[in-house]
């Protein structure tokens, strides 16, 4: 039998696709929320010079990743620093003014 067979009876407890769970969406929102501080930066694709370097920085500066901040791309260039402190807000913009968007 093939996969596409439609004699196949599919498992109940599966989801269809684009359907999350209402506590899986409280809890993402919960998450993101806890990052007030939003940064847009163009650092070119993650395996260019200036994303590495900024992201070295942000490594040795922001404290943890995932509990003080990350990256999320917008796309393959642009990047949003997502930021829970804003102890280094300052430093952060005067030395990537020429990376923020």
């Amino acid at each position: 039998m093939s996969n596409l067979d439609p004699n196949i009876h599919l498992n109940p407890n599966v989801k269809p696709a684009g359907t999350t769970d209402p506590g899986l969406k409280q809890a993402m929102e919960e998450y993101l929320g806890q990052f007030v501080y939003k940064v847009r930066l163009h650092l070119g694709p993650s395996y260019s010079t200036p994303f590495k370097q900024f992201n070295t920085w942000c490594e040795q500066r922001l404290g943890s990743k995932y509990k003080d901040w990350f990256l999320y791309a917008m796309d393959r260039d642009e990047y949003i620093l997502f930021l829970r402190d804003p102890k280094w807000i300052t430093f952060l913009t005067l030395t990537w003014v020429d990376l923020i968007v």
